[in-house]
């Protein structure tokens, strides 16, 4: 498809690309707070690498695939805790980013700064 400038891009489209983020992460089966941030590691990472995270969080092997194994620790991992995990290996994997490749600090502090703000609002959600 030819590149468009977002502010072209119709609403159908836009609720179209963001849906398949949030049902590819499988954001619909969590806790809100946990829903919230695999839709928006999604949206950033990809959704295997959402998934990524999640499996890193959970402390399981890193597929980046929904397998039987993530499914079952995520009975147990589905809430606010492991959303907070996640967001903390999001920040850890930043700083680790800039490290190996400086060239990246020009995005540093934009996205500490969309870490930082999902954390306080995870923060802010009920158990």
């Amino acid at each position: 498809l030819p590149g468009l400038d977002v502010s072209q891009m119709s609403e159908t489209e836009l609720v179209e690309i963001y849906n398949s983020y949030w049902q590819g992460s499988e954001s619909s089966k969590m806790h809100p707070a946990l829903a919230i941030v695999m839709f928006d590691t999604a949206v950033n990472f990809g959704i295997n690498n959402s998934i990524t995270f999640l499996q890193q969080a959970l402390g399981l092997p890193q597929t980046g695939t929904f397998d039987q194994q993530t499914r079952e620790a995520l009975e147990q991992g589905n809430n606010q805790y492991t959303a907070l995990q996640i967001v903390n290996e999001r920040i850890l994997y930043r700083y680790k980013r800039v490290q190996e490749n400086p060239s990246q600090m020009a995005f540093f502090h934009g996205w500490l700064s969309r870490d930082y703000s999902l954390w306080g609002y995870v923060e802010k959600i009920k158990n």
